[in-house]
């Protein structure tokens, strides 16, 4: 999700001085939508796992579908393709996981990072 954030929403809603004190830079946009209310709207930004009680996704696809907002369409400026949109509406269905995780001790970001559990993995010989 960082990157469509990146390409279409950081230019607003950035770390420095962010529109309606939304911050959606890398290492900040998860903690500040998801399960966040909303000051436009009696649903959170982002509801885990329902897109219709996610206020954010109502913003977005609005120019496409009948709902109802408070302001402007999100991006402003322009819209989402409709594949981003597909992947932000599978991303509110999978629990709007957190995609970016930052290094312990530095500023660096990995973003789309699958995390493996912290399990060993066993190797075992086939069978003759």
């Amino acid at each position: 999700m960082q990157e469509i954030f990146d390409n279409n929403c950081v230019g607003c809603h950035g770390s420095n001085n962010p529109l309606a004190g939304l911050d959606l830079s890398p290492g900040n946009s998860h903690a500040n939508i998801v399960d966040v209310p909303s000051n436009q709207s009696d649903n959170p930004l982002i509801y885990r796992g329902d897109t219709e009680r996610s206020y954010l996704y109502s913003k977005i696809v609005a120019p496409y579908e009948n709902v109802v907002i408070s302001g402007g369409p999100m991006p402003s400026g322009g819209d989402l393709t409709p594949i981003q949109v597909d992947l932000i509406r599978f991303w509110i269905y999978g629990g709007a996981p957190d995609d970016t995780v930052m290094i312990q001790g530095t500023d660096e970001i990995v973003e789309d990072a699958c995390l493996a559990d912290a399990q060993p993995y066993l190797i075992e010989p086939l069978a003759a």
